[in-house]
């Protein structure tokens, strides 16, 4: 009996997995035939998938380099998408940078468990795999890049025909708020996490915040205090970054004092935008070996590196021509014996040859379409991330701005309490028009 019981079992379950087997099979298929009919000519790879997927997919998608120009080269764009159901909403990242931490099989998003929705993954146009064969850099902007997405959205809504919404955090944040802008029936809402949106080729708002209004005032006369004392015994640091580059192969571009000097610099910005707390920054009762590895482990010296800042240099050209970003000259006033240039301007960053022009019109003309057409946004941020100091100001109270107190650049939405996460919840259902999981 128990033979009969145990053979039934086996060849149900047999039955169960071929026929699982067989369904996952069928939505493969159909998802690959679909895509390949929508988007010509896309390169279409099978990856492993996780729950709540059961298919994932990697795509190369040919994009126009110059969307104005029909005639133009092609960019073949990395796009990930995990799929969950045909029925289900699809919520789009509009990753700023590269994509590829985003190929694990289990990889997946806070809003996406939110909404049970399908994911779609795009790396930014120049970044990763991305990248044209020839960086012709006049066409790493704003508006072609939110064309990218558009074109995506555009091929994909027939296969995923319920709700869509944009969502990205810092850079990828912005780039969620530049496609609504530009194309604001794309999709139904956007959520855009720690998403600056600058006023200038080099804001002063983050560093002026820095300076003067974050934490209190102990907080940062601890974190002068510590830049000080690193410039003081820069004839003893300075050895330790020698030695840091040499063991690690890296060389820099500006040369090793120089870039000392940047990360010293940089190093308040970094530690409100992490969030570090004030009793690890070290004092004079540490020693020189302590305060310099902790200045590296808080702010990277690959990304100032000829080595590993390649992905930096190229947000620094945008940066430095729509996008903007910040400089160092404020601090001169404090270190100015210490330093040996006049200007701490990161536009030296900027890729050789590129010479970036900054475009002032490129910020108005995405504020004036937002405070035009823009509804169904979402905003969300941390009080003590600097970049929250750069956000754009709906004149829209209906569109929701959510701020955590004490969080930093990190910010997620299950980090506030219940009744502001409740509020979330309560807003999308009622812009999306679906019941959402309370998380």
């Amino acid at each position: 009996m128990k033979t009969i019981k145990s053979l039934l079992a086996v060849f149900l379950f047999f039955v169960i997995t071929t026929a699982h087997a067989q369904e996952l099979a069928t939505t493969k298929d159909s998802l690959v035939h679909f895509i390949s009919q929508q988007i010509k000519g896309v390169k279409i790879k099978e990856m492993e998938s996780a729950k709540p997927y059961s298919v994932k997919l990697v795509l190369m998608v040919p994009q126009l380099i110059n969307h104005d120009d029909i005639k133009s080269d092609t960019l073949w764009q990395l796009v990930y998408v995990s799929h969950r159901s045909f029925d289900a909403p699809t919520v789009i990242v509009t990753e700023g940078y590269a994509a590829e931490y985003a190929e694990p099989a289990n990889y997946n998003e806070e809003l996406c468990k939110i909404l049970k929705s399908n994911l779609i993954f795009v790396e930014h146009r120049f970044f990763g795999k991305s990248a044209p064969a020839k960086m012709d850099w006049q066409y790493l902007t704003i508006k072609q890049a939110a064309i990218d997405h558009h074109e995506i959205i555009k091929s994909f809504k027939p296969i995923y025909p319920q709700k869509w919404v944009a969502t990205g955090t810092s850079k990828g944040g912005s780039t969620a708020l530049y496609l609504k802008a530009f194309f604001p029936d794309d999709v139904d809402a956007v959520v855009a996490y720690v998403a600056p949106i600058t006023n200038a080729q080099e804001d002063m708002r983050p560093i002026n915040y820095i300076i003067n209004q974050a934490g209190s005032p102990e907080d940062r006369k601890i974190i002068y205090n510590y830049q000080l004392l690193m410039f003081k015994k820069m004839n003893k640091i300075l050895p330790l970054f020698n030695a840091y580059a040499e063991r690690n192969k890296l060389t820099f571009p500006m040369g090793n004092q120089t870039t000392l000097e940047y990360l010293i610099l940089e190093y308040p910005f970094s530690h409100w935008q992490w969030g570090i707390p004030i009793s690890k920054v070290p004092t004079k009762e540490d020693t020189e070996e302590k305060m310099f590895d902790f200045l590296i482990r808080i702010v990277d010296p690959s990304g100032f590196s000829d080595k590993g800042g390649e992905s930096s240099k190229i947000y620094y050209y945008q940066a430095y021509s729509e996008v903007g970003y910040y400089n160092y000259n404020a601090y001169l006033q404090f270190f100015a014996k210490y330093l040996k240039k006049s200007s701490y301007s990161n536009y030296t960053l900027v890729p050789k040859g590129s010479n970036p022009i900054y475009n002032p019109k490129s910020h108005q003309e995405i504020v004036e379409l937002l405070n035009k057409n823009g509804k169904h946004i979402m905003q969300i941020h941390g009080a003590l991330d600097p970049w929250y100091q750069a956000t754009w100001n709906p004149n829209n109270p209906e569109l929701p701005l959510f701020v955590l107190p004490n969080a930093s650049h990190g910010i997620r939405i299950t980090y506030f309490d219940t009744e502001t996460k409740n509020k979330i919840y309560d807003q999308l259902e009622l812009w999306l028009g679906i019941k959402v999981r309370r998380l």
